[in-house]
Formats: C-alpha cells, structure tokens, sequence
C-alpha cells in the first residue's frame, strides 16, 4: 500500500474479486482480452505477473488504512 505497509487480499471467489477489483478501481481488468471473460485465467503463467503488477499499482495510490476502510464498506 501506499506508505510501504502490507495489506493481503484474500479473494477467492469471482463474487468477491469483482468487489475488490471495483474497490481498487480495475473494472477493466476482468474484460482485459488476456483473461478471456473468465477470472481464473488470472492464474495462468502468462498472467500472474500483469495481473499482480495492476493490483500492487492500485494498492500503492492508498495508504493501508485507507484501503481498509474501503474494503469494508464495500463487503
């Protein structure tokens, strides 16, 4: 996060990856043609590492604690 401290996301599900992505301002990101429409192509070789660099980007625009209270306003 912004500010150099660590927040982990646990998403497991699509219903709660799209929730995040929302938060994180990535609505884009599950229509990226790389993914085909289907999130768990996110875990294929050839897209962890774009995938992981979009959300660690998102993430660094907030400070941890703000990140919070966005994320549990949204669940």
């Amino acid at each position: 996060c912004g500010g150099g401290r660590w927040l982990p996301l646990a998403a497991r599900t699509a219903k709660f990856q799209l929730r995040a992505f929302s938060v994180l301002g990535l609505e884009d990101l599950p229509s990226d043609p790389r993914l085909g429409g289907d999130l768990r192509n996110m875990l294929l070789p050839g897209n962890r590492e774009w995938v992981r660099a979009r959300v660690a980007e998102a993430f660094a625009t907030q400070p941890r604690e703000r990140w919070i209270a966005l994320l549990e306003a949204a669940y």
